[in-house]
């Protein structure tokens, strides 16, 4: 009798210490390395497939987009870390959120998930890591004291996490995007007018307009480099 309650107690205090390691390591640092990796790249072309097409072909802005998903990974991160009563059920809320998106990316057969601006990363393995780390969460924390929710939080704590978000904000929507590369067909100076490049740095195109059109005179044409000289050409 005494044996099986050691063994039950050893293996109660090794799955509250992997839900411990998940909460408060491992899940923030995997939400903190895709905010900050795409805050490095800041550009709305490497979101996630579904984001683009939901979001954008419903005329939102990408950018905005973009910069809500670093503020509010980078916070949970935050709060994840500062908060131990509150990392394991912010884990549960948040990771879910991501599953209808990687879903959508999966549908779209996107190789991408866009969850690490211009890295990427397949989002079958972004998914069962996603889904893992949920279930480590809801069956490993909840019998764990140190995850366990509390009444009264510390008020350095708490402060900390209200200084971190703000940060994250700043952080977020202060950093200016990357200045397009410019390119771009060659032209005689004056001969021909070329487009400005998108302020924001990506385009979202509207193919009705292409209808009818020869390439050369679309502005995606002018914004591409080394196009082939028969690009005009093709089979009918």
């Amino acid at each position: 009798m005494a044996d099986n309650t050691f063994s039950d107690k050893t293996s109660n205090t090794l799955a509250g210490t992997v839900a411990v390691v998940m909460a408060r390591v491992l899940v923030p640092l995997w939400l903190a390395l895709g905010a900050v990796l795409k805050l490095v790249d800041l550009s709305p072309a490497h979101l996630p497939a579904a984001l683009i097409q939901w979001f954008g072909g419903n005329g939102i802005d990408l950018m905005f987009v973009l910069r809500f998903s670093i503020a509010v990974e980078l916070i949970v991160a935050g709060v994840m870390v500062l908060l131990p009563s509150l990392a394991r059920w912010v884990g549960i809320a948040i990771l879910p959120a991501f599953a209808p998106v990687l879903i959508g990316d999966i549908h779209h057969g996107a190789s991408s998930c866009g969850c690490f601006g211009a890295i990427e990363f397949s989002p079958w393995i972004t998914l069962v890591t996603d889904v893992s780390f949920l279930l480590g969460l809801i069956f490993l924390g909840r019998r764990e004291p140190r995850l366990a929710l509390t009444r009264n939080l510390p008020t350095s704590k708490v402060l900390a996490a209200g200084a971190w978000s703000l940060l994250s904000v700043a952080a977020a929507f202060g950093l200016s995007a990357p200045a397009p590369v410019g390119g771009g067909v060659s032209a005689d100076a004056g001969s021909v007018d070329v487009p400005a490049l998108p302020s924001d740095g990506y385009s979202m195109p509207q193919y009705q307009d292409w209808i009818g059109r020869r390439f050369e005179e679309l502005d995606v044409a002018a914004w591409t480099s080394n196009l082939p000289d028969d690009i005009g050409f093709g089979l009918l």
